[in-house]
């Protein structure tokens, strides 16, 4: 019987979470995009609070992970626990640990009393629609994701 189970990545942690993040990367053809140095993800997950991961483990063995933040719904009143990555070890998919790892995430946002959790999944990525779907997962249809970008907020700046 193998036994899932979850953690909070700490500091010694580090290698592991950006092995995750690079995988990911990979999986989504986008490994151009990523621009990690150890010493700024340390700083940033772990000295300045910016971001915090819970690993999906079977039998002890870490198989997944989530990274999330906490966002602010001035609507609401309350945060929202937003997910910027989530990735299962492609030999361990298909087999429930998504929605395993998705129901750990569902349970932190409610035992914080946050409003929502919310994430974005590329157009491209069919069978992550899927999977969202199956979970209940509302697409808002009435948002865009926008975003200015390094030289372009310098840019602006300048203006």
């Amino acid at each position: 019987m193998e036994e899932i189970t979850f953690r909070k990545a700490e500091r010694k942690d580090l290698k592991l979470v950006i092995f995750f993040v690079k995988a990911l990367a990979k999986h989504v053809n986008m490994e151009d995009e990523v621009n990690i140095s150890d010493k700024e993800f340390e700083r940033w997950m772990f000295d300045e609070n910016a971001a915090n991961v819970i690993f999906l483990l079977k039998d002890g063995k870490e198989i997944g992970f989530a990274l999330y933040l906490f966002l602010f719904a001035t609507f609401k009143c309350k945060p929202t626990l937003y997910l910027e990555d989530l990735y299962i070890l492609e030999e361990h998919r298909n087999k429930g640990y998504g929605k395993k790892l998705f129901k750990e995430l569902a349970k932190i946002a409610k035992d914080k009393g946050l409003s929502r959790l919310e994430w974005t999944c590329l157009d491209q990525n069919e069978k992550g629609l899927v999977f969202y779907n199956s979970l209940g997962a509302k697409r808002l249809e009435d948002r865009r994701m926008l975003r200015l970008e390094d030289e372009k907020i310098d840019e602006f700046l300048k203006s």
